[in-house]
């Protein structure tokens, strides 16, 4: 099971996308979880495929099949799909990624469920050698963001 806590107004609700769910959306969507998760990403997904992760997220999460359809009626509307596409989005990708519940309930309290465990430890210290002296050199590693362009290059 997958779990992510989102807000739907003022109350958190899990979703979790459990053994049940996963059957249930693929046949219902005629895909597999990777192309789902695929035509997320892209935006290529239907209305459908979006109301029915919402769906099986929440009751799987916990919440009745009512709720679960009155949730799903309230914040899965057309011309207001952003977040309930990144909701999907993120249920499907936890299920995929192997995030077990037991795992989301681990996370530190005020951390969002699913942060890597770690991720707030400094850069680690690494050992490589200078392309240009054959010698050890330790560098530090930087986040992907922080990337340096190539000298040279313009802006």
């Amino acid at each position: 099971m997958s779990r992510v806590v989102h807000y739907l107004g003022s109350r958190p609700y899990p979703f979790c996308l459990d053994a049940p769910g996963v059957s249930e959306i693929e046949t219902l969507s005629g895909f597999g979880l990777w192309a789902l998760e695929a035509r997320l990403l892209s935006g290529t997904c239907t209305t459908s495929e979006v109301q029915n992760l919402f769906r099986l997220g929440l009751r799987g999460g916990g919440a009745s099949e009512q709720d679960a359809l009155l949730q799903t009626s309230v914040h899965v509307v057309i011309g207001r799909m952003d977040k309930a596409r990144a909701i999907a989005l993120a249920v499907v990708s936890d299920a995929l990624r192997g995030i077990t519940l037991a795992e989301a309930e681990a996370d530190k309290p005020g951390d969002p469920p699913g942060k890597p465990a770690g991720a707030d430890a400094p850069p680690s210290e690494v050992s490589t050698t200078d392309d240009s002296t054959g010698q050890p050199s330790t560098g530090r590693l930087r986040s992907r963001g922080s990337r340096r362009p190539p000298s040279g290059a313009s802006k």
